[in-house]
């Protein structure tokens, strides 16, 4: 059933899936959605959008922040922010993280 509208953050634990069915998760509840990756040390300041978000880390760790709460996200936990959640993210790993971003507008 497609998701209408998140009301709260929430964060799902990893469950072991491959990418293409956590792909058909995020499509299966209401969310578009694209793979993004980030090198080492990649930050993204504090900021937020107009719609609600969905993070599924597909390869590697990225730490998310919210409200002074780190969430570290691995393979195949995800990460529910609904709109307007100000959220800052950082790879402190050395190595580059691949993650699929969902997006409902």
């Amino acid at each position: 059933m497609p998701r209408k509208s998140l009301t709260e953050l929430v964060v799902l634990p990893a469950e072991v899936k491959s990418q293409r069915e956590l792909e058909n998760e995020l499509r299966n509840e209401g969310f578009d959605y694209y793979i993004w990756s980030d090198m080492p040390g990649a930050y993204y300041p504090p900021h937020s959008h107009e719609y609600d978000e969905c993070i599924c880390v597909v390869d590697g760790k990225m730490c998310f922040y919210v409200c002074g709460i780190e969430y570290e996200l691995g393979f195949g936990k995800k990460l529910y922010l609904p709109k307007g959640t100000v959220h800052e993210s950082r790879n402190k790993t050395k190595t580059k993280v691949t993650y699929l971003i969902g997006e409902i507008k």
